[in-house]
């Protein structure tokens, strides 16, 4: 079995095949953490969303998103891990990629989080 470590490093993105034709079309991928968080969102229509295995974007993970993507819409978790984890991704991404993203509130994740009311459920 593989480790998350392992997927990250061979490129492995939860939900890209299911996404990337959605991503072509709109020049955009939501990156999320975990697989939870990539349901959820397709469950609530953004089916450009994929989700890292973690919160770093790997080198290898960045070029399989390169030839399809020039947008980046970063819904990291609101903790420390993902706050830090998006400050690195832009730092490093911000001259491939044009980068926003969407603080989380203390606590929430994007499963949780209801982008309508702007509050958890």
């Amino acid at each position: 079995m593989n480790s998350r470590h392992d997927l990250k490093n061979k490129g492995f993105l939860f939900g890209l095949y299911q996404a990337q034709e959605a991503i072509k079309e709109s020049s955009t991928v939501i990156l999320v953490e975990g697989q939870f968080d990539v349901m959820s969102m397709v469950d609530r229509g953004f089916v450009n969303t994929v989700g890292l295995m973690g919160s770093s974007l790997s080198n290898m993970q960045a070029h399989r998103l390169i030839p399809i993507a020039t947008k980046m819409v970063l819904v990291l978790d609101g903790d420390e891990a993902g706050r830090s984890g998006a400050d690195k991704i832009r730092a490093k991404w911000k001259s491939t990629f044009d980068i926003t993203q969407f603080r989380l509130p203390d606590g929430m994740d994007p499963a949780t989080y209801d982008f309508n009311t702007k509050r958890g459920h």
